[in-house]
């Protein structure tokens, strides 16, 4: 299994996304070969990443990426938003703000993915390269939580999007980025901000989900979840079904 990790915030960072993009090993081999595929024939050759989205041409291409995930059997993903500013996690431990931020997003960020994995089910986790990870001392409790719960992360690998054999980040940084969209738009008429709002109504029409602010999303067969957190059930196994229930 491969789980590519990945984040969006708005600029006020009073929320956070945390995004987490589920493939096997077969579907991740499909699913690589056909973004590759689709970047030769859309010629687009940098990196797509939704803080980048200006042109009509970065538009269509995250567009593209969408669809690709959407109409691919089996990759699943699941988000979490979890509040990030002073009074959302007011019932957090912590000195400020930051070691509470850093508390919420290390708790939250393990029990989207643990809690996404079968029992004994191995999995390589990819993550872009974020100061913010490696403060949260995540990739330590990752593991040590996985061992836990009889099964295991084979590796933490914090990673470059840009090279080809880890792009599919960016697949999981346009869904990221097209719920943020939706909870927070872009504002201006022209330019980067209309891309992003165009990018936000196609997430919408595409997945059919018109309400992002209810605590739990599900659309069609459960391939994409996203759940809303409220602080202090930020450290608990929030919303998810725990895996040992759902293998029965």
């Amino acid at each position: 299994m491969k789980v590519y990790f990945d984040e969006s915030y708005p600029h006020t960072q009073e929320i956070m996304i945390l995004g987490s993009l589920f493939l096997s090993n077969e579907a991740n081999k499909y699913l690589h070969k056909e973004f590759l595929k689709l970047r030769a024939e859309k010629k687009y050759n940098k990196e797509l990443k939704y803080s980048k989205i200006r042109t009509k041409k970065d538009l269509e291409f995250a567009k593209e990426a969408i669809s690709l995930f959407l109409k691919s059997k089996m990759p699943y993903y699941r988000a979490s938003i979890l509040p990030y500013n002073e009074e959302g996690l007011k019932s957090i431990n912590g000195e400020n703000v930051y070691s509470k931020r850093v508390t919420a997003y290390s708790h939250s960020a393990k029990g989207l993915v643990l809690d996404n994995l079968l029992p004994n089910q191995n999995a390589d986790l990819i993550m872009d390269r974020e100061d913010r990870i490696a403060r949260s001392k995540f990739k330590d409790k990752i593991l040590k939580a996985k061992a836990a719960l009889g099964g295991k992360v084979v590796s933490v690998a914090h990673v470059d999007s840009r090279k080809e054999n880890t792009n599919l980040v960016q697949i999981c940084d346009i869904l990221t980025g097209a719920i943020l969209q939706n909870l927070r738009p872009s504002k201006g008429t022209n330019g980067s901000g209309k891309r992003k709002r165009e990018l936000g109504e196609y997430y919408k029409k595409e997945t059919g989900i018109n309400d992002f602010k209810v605590k739990r999303i599900k659309t069609k067969k459960g391939k994409i979840k996203i759940y809303t957190l409220e602080a202090p059930n930020l450290q608990k196994k929030f919303a998810y079904v725990h895996p040992q229930k759902r293998a029965k």
